[in-house]
């Protein structure tokens, strides 16, 4: 960490960790060109050429100057974006099927000496996030406190510091390059959450700073100062609640694990001088040149091993007086520190994750479920919406194809457009018929000239007057009228050919709303419903028997 002593305090920035040189692009080509194609990774040629460049901007070391300051922040602002960028497009780890030749390298900020090389973009990202905290921290250093520009600044800086290492710390970079593999100190979440708040306490001391300078009165610094109160009880107080005879336990029975330990090395050299005085101890040549009896002999030979034999015997006799001792201060460590409550409460904590495990995998379930219920939904939302349009086509087909037949069947008639969505509804009522041809119109007729005060039906075409009536005048008074035969074909009103079916289905297997669409027809000869437009009457106008005059 650097310091400098400014007009009140001393104040701390961090040092940025330091990298090597990568190759990002080899690897990168190379993954898309096996994965999409050569074209794709050709296409991308320049967007890898942006990150190598913002990577090596990276690289370089940074200048103490402030301007130079300014420009590595916003250097590893724009490689941070991009490899938020690169994240979810490249997977970067040591699996054969990702990008694994890539492996990226970063020594500790703290200790030099030490460094990290993962095939991860996570550590890489906690990384560039490190040294943006550690930038903004050297910004604000390099301010001058001294003036209220100054102050501001360092105060704005520190407060960015301070978001860097929290969005380490939140953003499960840390984390997740911890998980990654063996990683440094310094990009753990616990060193960022004590770099945040040392940052924020810097921020704090600054802004202080400002209302102290400015000549405030002393009500309004108290209140600037009262967030230090609260902090002061937690800090006087200790970590841990310790009573008086708590040291001497712990010390003691530190002090007899050691002695335990040196009798462990002890009985080692012993046993290793034993082996080595069995290896050098041979009795054969003096066997061969004695002559008498070989018990003083052994003994002699034997005595050589009393004293190792004594060492090993007190050796013995010492361990087993310190077990001793250590069972009896293991038992008053474990009534002073309450381990029994200890092992209680790690039980309930265990019990506690397993329940948490087990609702965490029904959650799961239950979300999988729910998943493949809502995508069976949209799926069959899409099927229906098809057949949907399927059959508005097809009857819009059907539509068109019946007015022209119509149309092609009546000379002379025309459907207008603002009856034609009342066509569209009644022309299913007459579906083609190639099969037969229209029979031909009685006679010519000449165009109907329209009586006075009758206005002509809307939506449809004037039916043609004829000059002489197809029928005579009306017989005399009390003469019985001629009625024509009911089911006869009028001269003026269309008849369908034999056969004819009323209704046409939109497809195979359709039941339309109409009872009689799919009725059996009747072998005589029934006409069939009068069509939507205005046929010619029995009657000229005037003279119908429906006629009234108003």
């Amino acid at each position: 960490m650097a310091s400098a002593a400014g007009s009140s305090n001393v104040m701390l920035a961090i040092n940025e960790k330091k990298t090597i040189t990568t190759d990002l692009y080899r690897p990168l080509r190379l993954y898309i060109a096996s994965t999409y194609s050569e074209r794709e990774a050709a296409a991308a040629d320049d967007d890898l050429s942006v990150v190598c460049d913002l990577r090596a901007a990276v690289e370089k070391p940074s200048l103490p100057d402030p301007s130079s300051l300014e420009q590595r922040r916003d250097a590893l602002l724009a490689y941070a974006r991009a490899l938020a960028l690169v994240e979810p497009r490249f997977p970067i780890s040591p699996d054969r099927a990702h990008v694994h030749s890539l492996t990226f390298t970063w020594h500790d900020a703290f200790k030099g000496n030490k460094k990290c090389a993962l095939a991860s973009i996570h550590l890489e990202k906690a990384s560039v996030l490190f040294n943006l905290g550690a930038v903004y921290s050297q910004i604000a250093l390099a301010a001058d406190r001294s003036t209220d520009v100054g102050i501001r600044i360092a105060c704005g800086a520190f407060q960015s510091a301070a978001g860097a290492f929290a969005w380490l710390r939140e953003s499960g970079a840390a984390a997740k390059a911890v998980a990654a593999g063996t990683t440094t100190v310094d990009i753990t979440p616990e060193c960022a959450g004590m770099l945040e708040k040392l940052m924020l306490a810097q921020a704090q001391e600054c802004f202080f700073e400002k209302v102290i300078g400015g000549g405030k009165p002393p009500a309004l610094c108290s209140k600037v100062a009262r967030q230090i109160e609260s902090a002061l009880p937690s800090i006087s107080r200790p970590i841990m609640s310790l009573d008086g005879n708590e040291d001497a336990i712990v010390g003691a029975l530190k002090q007899s694990l050691r002695q335990l330990e040196s009798l462990g090395a002890q009985r080692a050299g012993l046993e290793d001088m034993l082996k080595e005085m069995k290896r050098k101890d041979d009795i054969l040549p003096k066997l061969m040149v004695g002559v008498g009896s070989h018990d003083d002999l052994f003994k002699k030979e034997i005595a050589k091993y009393d004293p190792i034999c004594a060492d090993i015997a007190d050796n013995i006799v010492a361990q087993e007086q310190l077990l001793l001792q250590i069972q009896a201060q293991n038992e008053q460590f474990a009534a002073v520190f309450n381990l029994e409550d200890y092992k209680a409460a790690r039980e309930r904590c265990y019990k506690q994750i397993a329940a948490a495990v087990v609702k965490y995998q029904e959650f799961k379930k239950n979300i999988n479920e729910g998943l493949n219920f809502y995508v069976t939904l949209q799926e069959a939302i899409g099927k229906i919406k098809q057949q949907c349009s399927d059959f508005i086509m097809t009857r819009n087909i059907q539509c068109r194809e019946m007015m022209e037949d119509v149309q092609r069947k009546l000379p002379g008639f025309r459907f207008s457009s603002s009856s034609r969505s009342s066509m569209q509804r009644n022309a299913a009522s007459v579906p083609p018929d190639e099969s037969s041809p229209s029979p031909p119109p009685p006679h010519a007729q000449a165009p109907y000239a329209s009586p006075p005060g009758v206005d002509s039906r809307h939506g449809y075409s004037q039916p043609e007057a004829r000059p002489a009536y197809s029928q005579p005048y009306p017989p005399s008074y009390g003469a019985t009228p001629q009625q024509p035969t009911y089911g006869a074909q009028h001269p003026g009103q269309y008849q369908p050919p034999p056969g004819h079916d009323c209704g046409q289905p939109a497809y195979p297997g359709w039941r339309g709303p109409y009872p009689y669409y799919n009725a059996p027809q009747p072998q005589q000869s029934v006409p069939c419903p009068q069509a939507p437009y205005n046929a010619t009457g029995a009657y000229p106008p005037h003279q119908s028997n429906y006629y009234r005059p108003q």
